[in-house]
């Protein structure tokens, strides 16, 4: 609050006289955000113009749905604001786009804006995502399945999630103290101090292993990404030597994804974890690192799809794999709020996605 005051040029008591807490103000501001989103969604024309406001030309402004969203996951007055904001978006676009493209790109932006806070803005669109993503829709409301028979195994790597520095015991329960107090009550409550009662040592045992709590909160990352988050990899290429590879791959894409999605905590643990990473250069360093290599390991994987014949040519390997890898975070800063992921949308749309970018 003091910070609002300063920038606006007000005493905080003035904005005490307006607002009871930083919670009140945030619920203000996100109301706000939810207006300004819905009258330009009224407003676009169609698809193409929805899609290409939605994932670049707005942002900035859900960036700053994002943070709503995640602010709504620790503080109680925020928390039907940011609900409802994320609903204000995906039900706008679905004044444009089918239900399952609507509730795709809403995750792929939000998740895209997240990511964007962390340093990470993806790579630039250089073939007409639109246009690809634009079929998709079409897809979708045509129910349209065209089978076309794999060409066998593409020869995917599988990136290698390295253990945690530490799996003594006593670090192992540090880790598993940390995750508790991450996934109940977000990073701000996170403290060395807290950390050490909770998994009962002292603190001098924390220091004795890390070097503070960024180093211990990596290795609560890498125990996150253990070694089945890669498994889509393995259930891709199987997919794709099948006789429908296309559909089958998105379904086996869309199970994985959901296996993880359904583990609430594990999902709060990871949001909070890059909460923590936006003030702590080490931690972010850790997480940019965690999150490019399992974006390069998407975008060879596709890469090679287009040597082997299985991709088109004007879809961009690396545009393509981003939107899979900012669809789970935009789907982890919902969850927390209570909101189902939309299963059979997330199925209809990886199909759509997959057999729009399919060779012809």
């Amino acid at each position: 609050m003091d910070g609002v005051a300063r920038r606006s040029f007000f005493s905080a008591g003035a904005l005490y006289e307006r607002w009871a807490d930083r919670g009140d103000l945030l619920a203000d501001v996100g109301r706000e955000i939810q207006d300004e989103i819905e009258v330009i969604l009224r407003g676009l024309p169609d698809a193409p113009a929805a899609l290409a406001w939605t994932l670049d030309d707005g942002r900035e402004i859900i960036e700053l749905a994002g943070e709503i969203l995640i602010a709504g996951h620790t503080t109680p007055a925020v928390r039907d604001v940011a609900t409802s904001t994320w609903l204000t978006l995906r039900d706008g676009l679905e004044r444009h786009l089918p239900r399952g493209m609507a509730w795709y790109t809403s995750c792929v932006s939000v998740g895209g804006a997240l990511l964007d806070v962390l340093g990470l803005p993806g790579p630039t669109p250089s073939t007409g995502r639109v246009m690809w993503l634009t079929e998709a829709c079409e897809i979708e409301r045509e129910q349209r399945h065209v089978p076309r028979p794999g060409s066998g195994d593409p020869r995917a790597d599988v990136p290698e999630v390295p253990p945690p520095a530490r799996s003594d015991p006593t670090a192992q329960a540090l880790i598993q103290a940390a995750k508790a107090l991450l996934a109940e009550h977000g990073a701000e409550a996170v403290s060395t101090r807290r950390v050490s009662a909770a998994a009962g040592v002292t603190t001098g045992a924390i220091y004795r292993r890390y070097d503070g709590k960024a180093a211990l909160l990596s290795d609560v990352l890498l125990a996150e990404l253990a070694p089945d988050r890669y498994a889509w990899t393995w259930d891709l290429v199987r997919a794709l030597a099948t006789d429908d590879p296309y559909w089958a791959a998105a379904d086996a894409m869309t199970a994985q994804m959901l296996a993880a999605a359904r583990d609430e905590a594990s999902q709060r643990v990871l949001l909070q974890i890059g909460v923590a990473a936006r003030n702590d250069e080490a931690l972010r360093a850790q997480v940019q690192e965690r999150v490019l290599v399992a974006h390069r390991a998407r975008a060879g994987m596709f890469a090679r799809l287009q040597e082997v014949g299985l991709m088109r040519d004007d879809v961009d390997p690396a545009v393509f794999a981003w939107g899979f890898q900012t669809e789970p975070v935009g789907v982890r800063a919902t969850l927390p709020l209570g909101i189902p992921i939309d299963e059979e949308a997330a199925v209809i749309s990886m199909r759509a996605i997959l057999t729009a970018a399919a060779a012809r």
